[in-house]
């Protein structure tokens, strides 16, 4: 495959959203507890309140937004980046679970 823009940008940033670079060896994190934690691009990290959870159907392309149901102030990526967050350690403890109950712990 050669080295489109998309592939670029991913190297560079090290960001692989499904579908696109997912899946490629480069993927792998450094560092002693990386790991890839792959989270479905139609999640809605950036419309999620991550105070309350509600999802703002109706955000428009503002880089601020209230949340209609609890008034939290949210910077569009700041939000996004906290959501994400909040999946991805949400995928690490059920998966360590589920080891767990697959062990016979």
């Amino acid at each position: 495959m050669g080295r489109t823009p998309q592939r670029l940008s991913c190297e560079r940033w090290g960001m692989w959203p499904s579908g696109s670079c997912a899946g490629r060896s480069a993927t792998r994190p450094s560092g002693p507890h990386g790991e890839v934690i792959e989270i479905d691009q139609y999640d809605p990290s950036s419309k999620r309140c991550f105070e309350c959870g509600t999802v703002n159907t109706a955000l428009n392309s503002s880089k601020r937004w209230a949340c209609p149901a609890c008034g939290a102030c949210h910077d569009r990526d700041e939000n996004a980046a906290k959501n994400l967050r909040a999946e991805g350690l949400r995928q690490l403890a059920a998966a360590s679970s589920l080891a767990t109950v697959r062990a016979g712990f």
